[in-house]
């Protein structure tokens, strides 16, 4: 008869004898379990990120074609070649770091295998991935060699950037940054921030942002400084319409500093010159800082400080070339303006005084294709000149009328006549005042 001499292990895990003296007695006796393989030791054999060093002059050849084909996600450190050591060179033999983060478990066996075809120095199970990630590039140990985490190479779709966000409340310092921003760029919404991340390529930001936490944060700091949309949106507004007035007090500040200069008026005479000397040797120019009024685009009229020569004899005022340029470019100026040789060049036609320019060339106008001006701005100079009373409507149609009569017959003016009309026909319907207050293009009727 066979006979089993081994007794089974009651179900508690004490033996037979603990058993039985246990509850022989009055009162129940702890008993501590016999040791077994532990399952926690063995998952600690197993992992799914794990690390190894290579060399340079050692490893593999293809060792990067290698850890493409591994299918997995796999981070490279930049090549750690200025890191100290205790030795006589005082710097480490350059390296890299090689972090496996495999999607499954994998034993240090199979681990060492891969590790082995690369020539890699070591196997190292790691325990915090964020942590060695950062260490690729010694993020968190400054007094390390520092170095840029662009030199990581990624293999396997691994996103070194989004590896080495901090969890929990350690990205302090990128929110911030952040709060910052949207403090001193005026963030009203997390839609306008996201947008901002978006278009100008804050990946870092906006994988940020992704953080509940984080995101928390910063969309209730938008709410709590602008209140909620509308008020921010209106407090922006009013900022905008603060500007605007500051802006609209400096100029009429400067306005009004400009209107204590001498006067250029719209029947002064500016004489374009290379230099302020009047045409007769003996008289005497002063060097003066005057203002004359020059009409935008806008109709509205402004006073321009310039530099200008005068003439107390003469009663005329000399201006550089460059200054008659820059006043040009600005509108029409509000007073007559010629060169010297066209002011000398004076005759009577019509018992109107007539110079080699008539005074519509003295103000800008002229028909001329080397000038190219648009209908526009021909007929605002000529709405100017009549809201400013320096022609009548009358003596301006005189003008064309006689400049159309000379010229009618030759065809090499036909396109000229034909402008002269058309001003002429705009002048006669024009209200006095009009200009001023609406526009050449919207008082003009055909």
């Amino acid at each position: 008869m066979n006979v089993n001499t081994k007794a089974a292990a009651p179900s508690n895990g004490a033996t037979a004898s603990e058993k039985n003296s246990s509850s022989s007695g009055n009162h129940t006796t702890k008993t501590t379990k016999p040791s077994r393989p532990s399952r926690r030791k063995k998952a600690w054999e197993r992992g799914r990120n794990w690390a190894t060093v290579i060399y340079p002059d050692s490893v593999a050849e293809d060792w990067q074609e290698q850890l493409q084909k591994l299918y997995a996600p796999v981070f490279v450190s930049p090549l750690q070649d200025a890191d100290k050591a205790d030795n006589a060179e005082g710097i480490a033999k350059p390296h890299r770091h090689i972090l496996f983060m495999f999607c499954g478990n994998k034993s240090e066996a199979q681990v060492r295998e891969i590790v082995n075809r690369l020539n890699g120095v070591g196997v190292e199970r790691i325990e915090s991935k964020i942590g060695y990630a950062r260490y690729l590039c010694h993020m968190d140990n400054p007094e390390k060699a520092q170095y840029n985490k662009a030199d990581v190479l990624s293999f396997g779709g691994a996103d070194y950037e989004a590896a080495i966000i901090k969890p929990g409340g350690d990205y302090a310092e990128e929110t911030k940054e952040i709060i910052y921003f949207v403090t001193i760029q005026q963030i009203y919404s997390l839609a306008e921030l996201i947008q901002i991340c978006l278009v100008q390529g804050r990946d870092d930001w906006f994988k940020l942002l992704m953080k509940s936490n984080v995101c928390n944060i910063v969309e209730k700091y938008i709410k709590s400084m602008t209140w909620d949309d509308t008020k921010g949106q209106r407090l922006k507004e009013h900022r905008q319409q603060e500007q605007q007035e500051q802006s609209r007090r400096s100029e009429d500040n400067r306005q009004t500093l400009l209107q204590q200069l001498p006067q250029i008026d719209v029947k002064d005479f500016l004489v374009r010159r290379s230099v302020f000397k009047c045409m007769h040797s003996k008289h005497q120019v002063t060097d003066i800082t005057a203002a004359v009024r020059v009409v935008g685009d806008d109709g509205k009229a402004q006073l321009v400080k310039i530099t200008a020569g005068y003439c107390e004899q003469c009663r005329v005022y000399f201006i550089l070339e460059s200054t008659y340029t820059r006043l040009r470019s600005m509108g029409v100026v509000l007073c007559r303006i010629c060169d010297e040789k066209s002011f000398l060049k004076n005759s009577w036609i019509n018992g109107m005084r007539l110079a080699q320019e008539s005074i519509l060339m003295q103000f800008g106008y002229t028909v001329s294709q080397e000038e190219s001006l648009s209908a526009s701005r021909r007929q605002k100079i000529l709405a100017v000149m009549i809201d400013n009373k320096v022609l009548s409507k009358s003596e301006i149609i005189s003008y064309l009328d006689f400049f159309i009569n000379q010229r009618q017959y030759q065809s090499k003016f036909e396109l000229a006549v034909s402008t002269w009309e058309m001003d002429r026909d705009f002048v006669q319907e024009y209200r006095t005042g009009e200009y001023t207050q609406f526009g050449v293009n919207a008082i003009y009727r055909k």
